[in-house]
């Protein structure tokens, strides 16, 4: 099974029906509001690749996070160990400019209630695959590491920023986003990976990972699963491919 420790959230896709100016009031001409967050969208990237996988977080009594819910169940993720928040759910904005310019912000709500003991030490094992992600703080993401080693259980963890040093020598494999400055070649431990499309790539190589695929097997099926991703018409999780997609790409190459 994969523990995939993170943060999840609601996304809102706004697609403007004009580049957006200041002072100025234009109107969208679609929104999309799903389930998102680099460890809502690798969890259900990597369920889509065949993976078991519980997500570990925390969600909110509200309706957004009952919008959360019921997407995870029905990628049939486990949600059992999800924290519950007295604050209001994450929520991640995108607004989108029709000559293709995004700008983002996001809110962090429940997600500030997680905490490291969510991943007990009596659910590791090794062969469990633990997930974790740069946007938790590093004592606690240091903490369930120590906690996996202890338990022979393995840890990959995704970077949209630099990396710690003292993390990244303690990791099974580390992926890092394109966008970060860091020598390749200098850890053996370390892959980079395109930041169009990242959390699709980590979920699906998470997922051949923990199914003993090499890691060369798994790299391949994370590309064409991104490339799936970006090609797609859909934006957000609903642009995540599923198995029998990735195969059949890989098949016609």
């Amino acid at each position: 099974m994969i523990l995939d420790f993170g943060y999840v959230c609601v996304e809102m896709h706004t697609f403007l029906s004009e580049d957006l100016k200041e002072g100025q009031n234009i109107s969208a001409k679609e929104s999309i509001l799903q389930l998102g967050g680099h460890s809502g969208l690798q969890s259900i990237a990597a369920a889509r690749a065949g993976a078991r996988v519980s997500l570990i977080g925390a969600l909110a009594n509200d309706q957004l996070s009952k919008t959360i819910s019921d997407t995870l169940r029905r990628e049939g993720i486990i949600t059992s160990a999800m924290a519950q928040s007295e604050k209001q759910t994450g929520v991640n904005q995108t607004i989108i400019s029709p000559n293709g310019s995004k700008t983002s912000f996001s809110t962090m709500g429940a997600h500030n209630d997680i905490y490291a003991d969510q991943i007990t030490k009596t659910i590791l094992a090794p062969r469990h695959l633990i997930l974790l992600h740069d946007d938790v703080p590093d004592e606690y993401n240091i903490t369930v590491i120590k906690h996996a080693k202890e338990h022979g259980a393995k840890c990959i963890m995704t970077f949209n920023e630099s990396p710690s040093e003292a993390i990244l020598k303690n990791l099974d494999i580390a992926i890092i986003s394109s966008e970060v400055g860091i020598d390749e070649n200098s850890h053996s431990n370390v892959i980079h990976a395109n930041s169009n499309g990242f959390d699709c790539f980590c979920g699906t190589f998470a997922a051949c990972y923990q199914a003993q695929y090499t890691i060369a097997r798994s790299i391949e099926y994370a590309t064409c699963a991104q490339k799936l991703y970006n090609e797609s018409t859909h934006v957000g999780y609903a642009a995540l491919p599923y198995l029998g997609d990735v195969e059949n790409l890989i098949k016609q190459d």
